[in-house]
């Protein structure tokens, strides 16, 4: 985590000025940094906004990167992963249900509901109780807006036919679909470009957010012990995968292959990665400074996940894309990002040396209008809420078909 602190923070606005609320797990850290710059966004625009985040180490992670104040939820729910870090469906659904009846749970409804009595639009990125807080309205009350990636979507809209319990994935299923009937709409994010920007129903398909590169703060953006840039610069950025020392050994083979200089990057860098740094091999923890770092590599290995990928599409830095056949989540991203020539995609990592050299061939266009598409996008989503007249009317739940059809289960 970055040690950036700003000198002060904007307050978050008391409970009757609040006229967006904004709730942002801290499971990965992108539902932060998305979190941050829309909070920024609209706070640019004159509207108060409350932030609330999970857990101590989210609030300092949120205020460093928006310089707003946030206030402090409960850990709440994680998903269950399973051995090759996919999504466990069964152990997901245990825990949402565990949290949603908690009394942790409930003191956590009861703070967001005390935030959305003068607020016309609730964000909720990704969480039960905002869902619920909502449909304690049935007439009146702010807006909901439900944020969530289109793979956890997709596990979440099958969550009866993907559960092996069957009574279990029956009452979350059932929970499920009040969490997306409360919302006037859904803002997916899919790594698919013929998506963006697109409407079906109540769901509003956006790019994935990236970092934006004038909010970088890296101490160093070249290689430390070759000021004048004379070799390549990798940038590698795997968290789960650093935990092999074999994995790590492929990617020092592959910067020696190419003349590179090599920058493992890390968020939770282990103290033996110490031992790994050499004349050509740097450990980086990560920082706010990917977007600026990215811009400076002559290619960028990844797993095949949504962030940095997709940061590395709109810079137009070849990247090498590394999928875990077994990760669903990943395989998906992967096979999108394959048809998509979004950067040279391989199945594991044992190729990795030879695929190097195809991804730097294979190149990649810039797309740099994307984060203010984005940006747009989102303020369009918003605004139409916030300039609603009227009462937010539900009324009683209906037989929910259309969320179903754009992703069943295969």
């Amino acid at each position: 985590m970055s040690t950036f602190q700003p000198e002060s923070l904007i307050p978050i606005p008391s409970h009757s000025e609040a006229e967006i609320v904004y709730v942002a797990v801290a499971e990965a850290r992108g539902h932060l940094m998305r979190a941050s710059q829309v909070c920024q966004m609209l706070n640019g625009e004159g509207l108060k906004v409350a932030p609330m985040v999970t857990g101590p180490r989210a609030k300092e992670f949120f205020e460093a990167a928006s310089g707003m104040e946030a206030e402090e939820l409960s850990m709440g729910y994680t998903h269950g992963y399973g051995p090759d870090h996919s999504i466990d469906i069964n152990q997901s659904t245990t825990n949402i249900l565990q949290y949603t009846f908690s009394a942790q749970g409930s003191r956590d409804l009861a703070a967001i509901t005390r935030r959305m009595v003068g607020a016309r639009v609730l964000l909720n990125d990704l969480s039960t109780t905002p869902c619920l807080a909502a449909l304690g309205w049935m007439v009146g009350g702010p807006y909901l807006i439900n944020v969530i990636s289109e793979n956890t979507y997709f596990a979440l809209v099958n969550v009866d036919k993907l559960n092996s319990n069957r009574v279990k994935g029956a009452v979350g299923k059932k929970l499920l679909d009040a969490f997306f009937y409360a919302a006037k709409t859904n803002i997916i994010n899919t790594m698919n470009p013929e998506k963006w920007f697109t409407r079906e129903g109540v769901l509003d398909f956006v790019p994935p957010f990236t970092q934006v590169p004038e909010r970088a703060r890296p101490s160093e953006c070249r290689w430390q012990g070759d000021a004048k840039g004379q070799k390549k610069l990798f940038v590698a950025y795997f968290n789960p995968e650093f935990r092999q020392k074999a994995f790590i050994g492929k990617l020092k083979e592959t910067a020696a292959r190419y003349d590179a200089n090599l920058y493992l990057v890390s968020e939770y860098a282990a103290d033996w990665h110490a031992e790994l740094a050499d004349e050509r091999t740097q450990i980086v923890k990560q920082d706010f400074g990917m977007a600026t770092l990215i811009r400076e590599a002559d290619l960028v290995i990844t797993a095949a996940g949504l962030a940095l990928p997709l940061q590395n599409y709109i810079a137009g830095t070849p990247q090498l894309i590394i999928a875990n056949p077994a990760h669903i989540e990943h395989a998906r991203n992967a096979e999108t990002m394959r048809q998509n020539r979004m950067g040279y995609v391989i199945d594991g990592w044992d190729d990795v040396v030879e695929a190097a050299g195809k991804a730097m061939d294979q190149g990649q266009e810039a797309h740099p209008d994307i984060p203010a598409r984005t940006m747009t996008a989102w303020r369009d989503i918003i605004f139409d809420l916030v300039d609603s007249p009227g009462l937010n009317l539900r009324g009683a739940m209906p037989v929910i078909r259309s969320f179903r059809q754009p992703l069943e289960a295969h």
